[in-house]
Formats: structure tokens, C-alpha cells, sequence
């Protein structure tokens, strides 16, 4: 299964990654110096950062570019390049 993220691709968040919300303690000191963006009423945020962005079947991908594209907020799905492991 292929595999996207969202990202933010005009405005003046462009360049930012689409992430599900987070909660609590972040493990990556890195994401509270630049604090996520919270998209009010769907449980996603923009983050700077590529490695605090969701990853996506192309289905929900699809669906959720609808819904951020409804709320004027233009986004373009980037296929995830997995690492191959072994020969």
C-alpha cells in the first residue's frame, strides 16, 4: 500500500506538514520550539517539521485534502519514499 503525506502547497503556511494533533509530552524536543498549527474541528495540525507529519493511505489522503481544501487551506499529497532494508 502507497503511502502519503499533506503538504501545505500555498498561503502563508506553505511548506508546513499535515499531522494528527499531539497531545501530552513530545519526544522531539525539536517540535516545541516551533509549535503546530491547529486546524479547528478535525483533529489535524500544520507542523514545520516532515517527521511530525501524518502518513496517509491514499483514500483517507484524498478525503482529507477535500476537507483542507474546503476550509481554504491548499494542500498537495507527496508520496512517502520508504527505505528499502537488505540486497
Amino acid at each position: 500500500m502507497r503511502l502519503y503525506q499533506l503538504i501545505v502547497s500555498d498561503g502563508q503556511h506553505k511548506g508546513r506538514y499535515v499531522g494528527k494533533n499531539i497531545f501530552g509530552a513530545r519526544i522531539n524536543p525539536d517540535l516545541s520550539k516551533t509549535p503546530e498549527l491547529r486546524i479547528s474541528g478535525n483533529g489535524h495540525s500544520l507542523f514545520v517539521q516532515a517527521e511530525a507529519a501524518s502518513h496517509f493511505s491514499e483514500w483517507k489522503a484524498v478525503q482529507l485534502k477535500r476537507e483542507l481544501n474546503a476550509l481554504g487551506i491548499q494542500v498537495t499529497l507527496e508520496p512517502i519514499r520508504m527505505g528499502r532494508s537488505g540486497p
